[in-house]
């Protein structure tokens, strides 16, 4: 009897980040991690292909000493380009069946958008940068729902920057019922992200009326490997983004028992229950300064937002969850 072998293969699927080390990286990295299993995976990035300039070639061949993998010599049954403006002007330097493209900011026109495209009304911009595209991939449910079309499926799949595991002490808030604590992390300079028409106003109308009761920390940069501690003091964050698919300052606030004042953006939008694990706000100064204010002098309350914030996030974007929706996504596509 001659036995039949099962000539069904692993797919070879390759994730296209921008540059390493940076949160298209992270999402790459954790696909690859988690369903190496299901797929063959590869990593390529678009900075690889950028040759301008010495420096840049010199960058480029350490780059390719460090991630190449024969990469190019293979054919994908499916290319994902988590950027979708990645190589929109060039031809796209691969071998595939099936191609998706990723939206990870929640503003119109996404963030990576032609200048000379910012006129363009949704469909008319679906056709620019997604005419050859077989799926695009969503970094959050609003935005999965905003490009909602007939003639392309849309997925939402994203990935949790740091690993549950990196947090497994439950934080106690501070008993000091006099101090305020409030953290903020992310580039200030991203004009979505509100730092400094919406956060500093605030809170420097609370530190004029309560002084040194309310105390802000900032960081603007920093290892991954650094921020268990820089959260180990603080009891509150805040969220003032429009256009984040993220943010990920929130799901290390989460991990680190620390409730939330948000606007109704992103993953903040996802989570939080108003008045049950969070505060979702309006986008303005004003109000951001109520519902400090209002935390400041309900204590009991925003301990109970931290008890509660870490597992709700957890279910609704942690690793179990997202692991399903890529696969599934993937999955689709391909088959």
């Amino acid at each position: 009897m001659i036995l039949k072998l099962n000539n069904r293969r692993k797919k070879n699927i390759l994730i296209v980040a921008d540059t390493p080390n940076w949160a298209y990286h992270h999402i790459a990295l954790f696909i690859k991690k988690k369903l190496s299993l299901d797929f063959n995976i590869y990593i390529d990035f678009t900075c690889l292909y950028e040759t301008s300039g010495f420096r840049q070639k010199i960058n480029n061949f350490k780059l390719n000493l460090k991630y190449c993998n024969k990469r190019l010599d293979k054919k994908y049954d499916l290319v994902v380009l988590l950027g979708f403006y990645f190589f929109h002007k060039e031809k796209i330097p691969y071998n595939f069946k099936y191609l998706a493209k990723g939206i990870y900011t929640s503003t119109f026109p996404p963030q990576g958008t032609d200048a000379d495209s910012w006129d363009l009304n949704k469909e008319a911009f679906l056709q620019k940068y997604f005419n050859n595209c077989h799926l695009i991939i969503a970094g959050s449910h609003d935005i999965c729902s905003f490009y909602k079309n007939d003639y392309i499926p849309i997925r939402y799949c994203n990935a949790p920057p740091i690993a549950e595991t990196k947090y497994t002490e439950n934080k106690v808030l501070s008993s000091n019922q006099s101090t305020l604590t409030i953290g903020w992390t992310g580039n200030p300079n991203r004009n979505f992200k509100g730092y400094y028409d919406i956060i500093l106003p605030a809170i420097e109308k609370l530190q004029e009326k309560y002084k040194d009761n309310i105390v802000f920390k900032t960081r603007f940069k920093g290892s991954i490997d650094t921020l268990v501690s820089f959260y180990s003091d603080i009891d509150l964050v805040l969220i003032a983004s429009n256009g984040d698919a993220g943010p990920s300052l929130f799901w290390e606030a989460c991990l680190s028992d620390i409730p939330s004042i948000a606007t109704s953006n992103g993953w903040p939008s996802e989570v939080i229950e108003h008045n049950k694990n969070g505060i979702i706000c309006e986008r303005t100064p004003e109000a951001f300064y109520t519902w400090i204010e209002y935390l400041f002098h309900n204590r009991d309350l925003l301990s109970s937002f931290s008890r509660r914030i870490k597992q709700d996030a957890i279910e609704k974007l942690g690793s179990e969850i997202s692991i399903k929706r890529w696969k599934d996504a993937l999955n689709e596509i391909i088959n």
